[in-house]
């Protein structure tokens, strides 16, 4: 999709050409640093240690597909993905607010560009319909991560206690062993005195 945006700009291939390679080593290095430092690519950004350089990464490949946007009608294709991106990245709230910004601005680009005549129920529903079901589509996949991640730290939290509880267990039979020992003893060496 990429390189199709950046190609097919009419009178400016070289400007769609090099934003298009510019926007797909930002995401490729963005994608394999994330992959590097934690494990996946998909951790959100409130659990980030940089939230920042994730932040700074999505707004900048957002402003270079502007860019490209300006250059190519192609772009417009881009524009779901995108969106996945940024509401995977800056979670729920602020990925709704700059994927609905993606939006209205794919919609705008795409209802400008229509000739005379032509109806604009498809380039407006298009957009937005798309644009809401990947919002939709990322805010499920973000639930059933958090689920996954609080039911993993309980099963970890299970562990632990059971490890604990047969702790506990080891030493609660070694006291009563200890009680039972003692017991008989005792009542051996009283046997004893009074044998004696």
């Amino acid at each position: 999709g990429v390189a199709v945006a950046g190609s097919a700009a009419v009178n400016q291939v070289i400007i769609g050409a090099t934003l298009g390679a510019i926007f797909l080593t930002i995401y490729l290095g963005g994608a394999v640093y994330a992959v590097n430092v934690h494990g996946s690519a998909g951790v959100p950004v409130g659990q980030r240690r940089d939230h920042r350089a994730a932040i700074a990464w999505v707004l900048a490949l957002t402003l270079l597909w502007v860019g490209l946007l300006i250059v190519s009608d192609s772009a417009m294709w881009l524009a779901f993905p995108l969106i996945l991106l940024q509401v995977g990245v800056l979670g729920t709230a602020w990925g709704a607010v700059v994927a609905m910004c993606t939006m209205v601005l794919t919609t705008a680009v795409s209802v400008s560009r229509l000739s005379p005549g032509d109806s604009f129920v498809g380039p407006v529903l298009g957009p937005m319909l798309g644009g809401l079901i990947a919002i939709v589509f990322m805010w499920g996949i973000m639930t059933i991560t958090r689920e996954s991640h609080a039911r993993k730290q309980a099963l970890e939290e299970l562990q632990k206690t059971r490890v604990k509880l047969a702790s506990a267990e080891e030493d609660r039979v070694l006291v009563r062993e200890r009680h039972r020992l003692s017991g008989e003893l005792h009542d051996t060496v009283s046997q004893g005195l009074s044998a004696t």
